[in-house]
């Protein structure tokens, strides 16, 4: 029975580090670019891209931290027109808005109090400058 409990639990922990939202362009706007004053994180990634590999955990673990101020929603640039249009170069790619207003962009793998440090810079920020600007209903 204790081997089924640790069994339950360990699944649970996999499922819920899997908790992140995909958006894709027909959902941008409903999901990222919101009116609401919470920090998001727009994460372009790619399933054969190993630094986006990398930043699987640490992604995860930021989603599900209640600690951390932020709401991160990945987008698949394979599947997907908005990387192109928002003219991202390289991923992992990491677009942090507030209120629909871009604040600011990294790219690269980095570490867990990397993020978490970007993310507090941001967080602290106003919802200013410009606009994520995504024509969504034209994406196809």
């Amino acid at each position: 029975m204790r081997h089924l409990l640790i069994l339950f639990c360990s699944l649970f922990t996999l499922l819920t580090i899997q908790a992140q939202e995909y958006v894709t362009d027909a959902t941008l706007e409903k999901t990222v670019v919101v009116n609401d004053d919470e920090l998001k994180i727009l994460y372009f990634t790619a399933v054969w891209c190993g630094p986006c590999k990398m930043m699987a955990p640490v992604m995860a673990s930021l989603d599900i931290d209640p600690a951390v101020p932020v709401s991160i929603y990945k987008l698949d640039t394979d599947k997907n027109k908005a990387d192109d249009f928002l003219r991202v170069r390289s991923i992992p790619t990491y677009y942090f808005i507030k209120n629909g207003h871009v604040l600011g962009a990294s790219t690269g793998a980095k570490s867990k109090k990397a993020m978490e440090q970007l993310i507090a810079k941001y967080d602290a920020m106003p919802a200013e400058g410009a606009l994520l600007a995504f024509p969504s209903k034209n994406a196809d």
